[in-house]
């Protein structure tokens, strides 16, 4: 799968981007709900934030 990426945030051990549209993506380690997908699975790939699939962002925090 390849993204084009608008603007990303990397943590240790996550990551956030937006991609072209401004739809948020997460992956790395899910501890606590750390990634926003509302579990604590450790995701290798980008997933989409279903809770935001619908708002268009315009920068991360």
């Amino acid at each position: 799968m390849a993204f084009m990426w608008f603007e990303s945030l990397q943590a240790t051990s996550m990551q956030w981007h937006l991609n072209l549209t401004k739809t948020p993506y997460t992956w790395g380690e899910g501890y606590c709900g750390a990634l926003g997908h509302g579990d604590e699975i450790d995701k290798t790939t980008p997933e989409l934030m279903n809770r935001l699939k619908a708002t268009s962002l315009c920068r991360l925090p």
